[in-house]
């Protein structure tokens, strides 16, 4: 019997395409990366030989030694080659460095946030907007007719200030809310030695077909 789940997602239509653009390895790498940050952070955060931390001070630095931590680990999986992905920083306007990750043809760049919640996007920043705005997603029908850039733009999201993080989503932003998101961390599989394997625990959420013969068809590829 075959298992059956769904991700947590606004609409249908785009799933699969965000499925599509980001394999089974590089969700995995992703989940992995972002994991290893938040359990090294929680063990800095507690280490009782951490001569930055005094009293309670770890609690209002933990948002931004996780934003660092989880930078550095997705950076570190990319240079493995576990995460088919390319990467740059660029700058705001104050001149703060944030991680652009992109495909090899350039087709799209995903941007790396921590938000309260799966449902939300990345707080509003010129730097977001202009993106959303640039790189209006070719997975939508938009009325505007001057959109005529077909690059996509991705936001990965993680939250919030736990021990594990609660939720790793991949998106299509809108200013204000998603177009579409899928939450990969409630996915039933997972990268091991190479090789797709799948876990024990189903998220009880219902089934979706679709979800289920995306990430079933990756496995089979890479039983063949």
């Amino acid at each position: 019997m075959g298992i059956s789940y769904e991700f947590k997602i606004n609409k249908g239509t785009t799933q699969n395409d965000i499925m599509n653009t980001f394999d089974v390895y590089d969700r995995s790498a992703m989940i992995q990366a972002i994991k290893k940050a938040y359990k090294k952070v929680g063990l800095w955060c507690v280490d009782k030989n951490n001569e930055f931390l005094m009293g309670k001070k770890a609690r209002y630095v933990r948002g931004d030694a996780i934003g660092l931590a989880v930078d550095h680990y997705l950076i570190e999986e990319i240079e493995k080659g576990n995460l088919n992905l390319l990467y740059r920083h660029d700058y705001t306007d104050t001149g703060y460095p944030y991680l652009v990750m992109y495909d090899m043809k350039e087709t799209f760049e995903l941007t790396v946030n921590q938000v309260t919640s799966a449902k939300k996007v990345a707080a509003p920043a010129k730097n977001r907007t202009e993106k959303i705005n640039r790189y209006k997603s070719t997975l939508f029908d938009f009325e505007d007719d001057e959109v005529t850039n077909g690059k996509n733009y991705f936001q990965l999201t993680h939250g919030y200030q736990t021990t594990d993080p609660a939720f790793i989503v991949i998106g299509i932003p809108g200013e204000k809310k998603w177009e579409d998101f899928v939450n990969i961390l409630q996915e039933p599989f997972f990268i091991n030695g190479g090789n797709v394997v799948r876990t024990d625990q189903i998220v009880a959420q219902g089934p979706n077909l679709d979800a289920a013969q995306t990430a079933s068809k990756e496995v089979n590829s890479n039983d063949e």
